[in-house]
């Protein structure tokens, strides 16, 4: 939930896990609820409605060695979707490697999104700080420059 003044926006985030080829243990969820933490507070920046899918893979029952687990994150975001996908010998370690790279992309996402939320707001500034025909004239300015 966030507050902005007397108005209250719920925000929504669905979290989706699947697994396949094991079982998913209270050890597992644990120990992913805690990774995923700083995943679901950048994520909740992001505007409107939100979606996590998360799939654990063992995609192999018979081999000892080897990278054969393996974990995906789909994250659903109104104007993106971002995806990154880890496979490792231990699902633990997998876990752990979706999720460094995973807020990483994120991290870029949110300063991406709030530069360009400033770049508009510095833009009315100054069009609101300008006289009508002052107004006209950079619109007219600027289309010359566009070539309209």
């Amino acid at each position: 939930m966030l507050w902005i003044s007397n108005l209250l926006i719920l925000k929504t985030m669905n979290i989706h896990i699947n697994t396949t080829g094991f079982e998913m243990t209270s050890a597992i969820q644990n120990y992913l609820d805690k990774r995923l933490k700083n995943v679901k507070k950048l994520v909740s920046y992001a505007p409107g409605k939100q979606e996590i899918w998360i799939e654990l893979e063992k995609t192999s029952q018979h081999h000892n060695k080897g990278n054969y687990f393996e974990s995906r994150i789909d994250i659903v975001l109104k104007n993106r979707t971002i995806h990154e996908e880890e496979r490792a010998e231990n699902l633990y370690e997998a876990i752990d490697k979706m999720e460094s790279r995973i807020v990483r992309e994120l991290k870029h996402y949110k300063d991406k999104f709030s530069s360009k939320e400033l770049r508009q707001a510095r833009k009315w500034k100054l069009l609101t700080r300008l006289s009508p025909l002052s107004f006209m004239r950079n619109l007219r300015k600027r289309d010359r420059e566009e070539g309209m």
